[in-house]
């Protein structure tokens, strides 16, 4: 995990004024200056692995999984898990939830 994530406007005028912010930027400004929403650069890559990690975690813990792909650069691993476990400290009914098959295929 060592590349950055960078956030650029869906509009194409901030795009071409300033090509990226950080997170912390893109946070605090909420729109772009050209009123488009930020999107990240690129979005990382869940692997079958990891995916199988996150299995019976619970809710606060794949929020860390996940949000630690796009902020590890940006927040510490232990301030990011602090936010997610101070963020989902109550009882989520998914979590709890028998899973069915819908068909064979799903």
């Amino acid at each position: 995990m060592t590349n950055q994530i960078i956030y650029q406007s869906t509009n194409r005028a901030y795009s071409q004024a300033q090509t990226s912010v950080n997170f912390q930027e893109a946070l605090f400004q909420g729109l772009a200056k050209d009123e488009g929403l930020f999107v990240p650069n690129y979005i990382p890559k869940f692997s079958t692995d990891f995916l199988n990690q996150l299995r019976g975690k619970s809710y606060a813990e794949v929020a860390f999984a996940v949000l630690n792909l796009f902020l590890h650069n940006e927040i510490p691993a232990s301030t990011l898990k602090e936010i997610c476990e101070s963020a989902y400290n109550f009882p989520i009914p998914i979590e709890s939830l028998p899973l069915q098959k819908l068909s064979p295929s799903l």
